[in-house]
């Protein structure tokens, strides 16, 4: 791509007695596509969108699922309906060994169709005698095998709070350092040692000797060995080193001064010296926060690699041939999340930190706890009784109360049909505003919760003991309560009803109420 970055943008200007030439056509094509794809990268970045599961069908055949990815350059690649292909059709099979772990990758790619007859030759076309030309591109993909995967902890927004630095690598192994760029006086962290073998029977040993200044290792300890017997047969290991911060503000730095590595007894010495810097500051995320706001646009656009990682594919050897072993999906967890989405499932709440911090609300409430009984997320109260919150929040809030229904029985102990029975001013919790109201019948100690109309389960195993009751609800929105309702339409049963309450408010209701 002649122009990955996209801008500067440019766009026709249409005026009477204009010649249209291709030049002008593919303009306006470009500078509606290339602002989209600038926008995927800086707000979305690279990654699985929805779907591309991978599975083993057998053990040498995998299945791709439908779905959706952006990579690095923002360009969507779709895969429009499921694949089934066998491992060693995928671009990139052919030199690997059998014993070599794979990773599964998807790349945009583009392909001409419906070939036409042009009228005149193009510039491309000056020293063919073809006058073919394709009517149509279509946005495509493209399935590719690598020995290696890209790291993309070095590049975009991991980057910012996480540093990577190669310690070593060749075609037998390739060592990274990784660890914070910002920690607090006092913090323990840890640095990462990320030792991927090109072959999971080879053993490494590591023998190094580190320096600090700024933080402390743990225990003393200046030295690092590990010695892979290669008896576990694993590609990817992690060795940690633990440290804790310096008391004071300002730079560190932890240096490997000496290293030694050894692959299947052949000794590789690292002669340069090792350099991991980072920063000791009172407000880590603040800085992280403030180094995201503030770097240039050529920086947020800083080339990476292209491709998206579906899958690590472990190979094992059956003689001369291979089997597929194990099949890890989306192993660096390289997704695009939809940050309103999350929060609408409840996996955001939306904060930020730095300045500028968005607003949040606190629910008064405890936190929420399953009933599997309906299906809903319920939570008991545990809230005092407090004046109703200032802002609406949302979630789910449940209770139960009781009904009283002896002040109706009659001098056989019955009750009184059609008697109406209202409960006091309950506080659903949301605080001002309005909700959504569910009600059920509970027996003893919620052994079964009722919704509806009860007598659907006579003459079945499920029968209910409790009276006919019809139930109802009226809301107070200026002070945040409710009463429940209740008219008994049969002579028999407990003196008292158990009533459970479910009192549900969404994400876009509160914004609605608070405006």
């Amino acid at each position: 791509m002649s122009n990955s970055r996209y801008y500067p943008f440019e766009r026709n200007r249409y005026f009477y007695g204009k010649l249209l030439t291709v030049r002008d056509f593919e303009a306006e094509q470009q500078y509606t596509v290339n602002k989209r794809r600038l926008l995927n990268r800086l707000l979305y970045g690279p990654g699985i969108i929805t779907g591309l599961t991978v599975v083993m069908v057998d053990d040498k055949t995998l299945s791709i699922q439908s779905g959706a990815a952006l990579d690095s350059l923002g360009r969507e690649i779709i895969v429009p309906s499921p694949i089934t292909t066998k491992l060693s059709l995928i671009e990139g099979f052919g030199s690997n060994e059998y014993i070599r772990d794979l990773y599964l990758c998807i790349v945009y790619s583009e392909r001409g169709r419906e070939p036409v007859h042009a009228l005149e030759r193009g510039q491309e076309q000056a020293s063919t005698d073809d006058l073919s030309e394709h009517n149509r591109v279509q946005e495509t993909y493209k399935l590719v095998l690598r020995e290696y995967a890209d790291d993309l902890d070095q590049y975009g927004i991991t980057s910012l709070k996480e540093r990577t630095v190669s310690f070593y690598k060749d075609d037998s192994v390739r060592i990274l350092i990784k660890g914070p760029r910002y920690v607090a006086p006092g913090e323990p962290f840890a640095l990462h040692m990320h030792v991927v073998k090109a072959r999971r029977e080879a053993q490494v040993i590591l023998d190094c000797t580190l320096e600090s200044e700024g933080v402390e290792l743990s225990g003393g300890e200046h030295r690092v060995t590990y010695n892979d017997s290669g008896e576990e047969a694993v590609s990817e290991y992690r060795i940690d080193s633990q440290f804790v911060a310096g008391e004071k503000d300002g730079k560190a730095v932890i240096r490997i001064v000496t290293a030694t590595v050894r692959v299947d007894g052949r000794t590789i010495p690292v002669r340069e010296e090792i350099v991991f810097p980072l920063e000791v500051t009172a407000d880590p995320q603040e800085r992280i926060w403030q180094d995201y706001v503030e770097r240039p646009l050529d920086e947020a656009l800083s080339e990476r690699p292209s491709s998206v990682c579906l899958a690590r594919i472990s190979l094992t050897r059956i003689r001369s041939t291979y089997a597929i072993e194990d099949v890890q999906r989306v192993p660096f967890g390289d997704y695009v999340r939809n940050l309103s989405e999350l929060q609408r499932l409840g996996l955001f709440n939306g904060t930020m930190t730095g300045q500028q911090q968005m607003r949040t609300v606190e629910a008064q409430a405890a936190p929420l706890e399953s009933d599997w009984m309906l299906g809903l997320l319920e939570q008991e109260e545990h809230a005092e009784e407090t004046a109703p919150a200032p802002l609406p929040v949302s979630g789910v809030r449940t209770g139960t109360i009781a009904l009283s229904l002896s002040g109706g029985r009659g001098h056989n102990g019955l009750f009184a049909k059609g008697e109406n029975i209202v409960s006091e001013e309950i506080q659903h919790g949301f605080g001002t505003g309005s909700v959504h109201l569910t009600l059920g019948l509970c027996e003893q100690e919620d052994s079964r919760i009722f919704g509806g109309n009860q007598d659907v389960f006579d003459h079945t195993p499920y029968e209910s003991n409790l009276p006919q009751v019809k139930l109802g609800t009226v809301q107070y929105p200026d002070k945040g309560t409710f009463r429940i309702g209740a008219r008994v339409f049969s002579s028999s049963g407990p003196s008292t009803l158990h009533v459970r309450w479910w009192a549900t408010r969404a994400a876009n209701e509160d914004m609605n109420e608070s405006t």
